[in-house]
């Protein structure tokens, strides 16, 4: 039990997960669109790709939380400025709100959660007798 905590700890782990993760959406963001690796609708995908890599940047990148932010945005605007140039793929603000939605939403449940961890823990050292 002890190896995966540890395992889980390894910055380079999330960073190397993250790696991968950019290349298989970019694969997936410039290719024809593939009709079975979708959620149904395209804004659930981008709202998830983003929200993973959101959690892979949170636990990879040794970065402040806005350069997370920027770094993620730049990703998003390439991805968008790359299909708008592709004559199987069209661009979208859209898309573009969907990965920043996810990014975001990702990074606040982060921070409540932890504010919540705060919380409880200082509750029970308080209440201790």
């Amino acid at each position: 039990m002890q190896a995966i905590v540890n395992l889980l700890k390894n910055r380079w782990l999330y960073l190397a997960t993250l790696i991968v993760c950019v290349i298989v959406i970019s694969v997936l963001a410039f290719t024809d669109p593939p009709k079975q690796a979708s959620l149904g609708n395209d804004k659930y995908n981008h709202f998830l790709a983003f929200f993973v890599l959101a959690f892979l940047c949170s636990h990879g990148l040794l970065l402040k939380l806005r350069y997370k932010l920027v770094l993620l945005g730049c990703y998003g605007l390439l991805i968008e400025w790359v299909q708008s140039h592709l004559p199987h793929r069209t661009a979208s603000i859209l898309d573009f709100a969907a990965d920043m939605a996810g990014a975001l939403t990702y990074f606040a449940l982060a921070w409540l959660i932890t504010l919540l961890a705060n919380w409880f823990k200082l509750r029970r050292t308080t209440d201790a007798p």
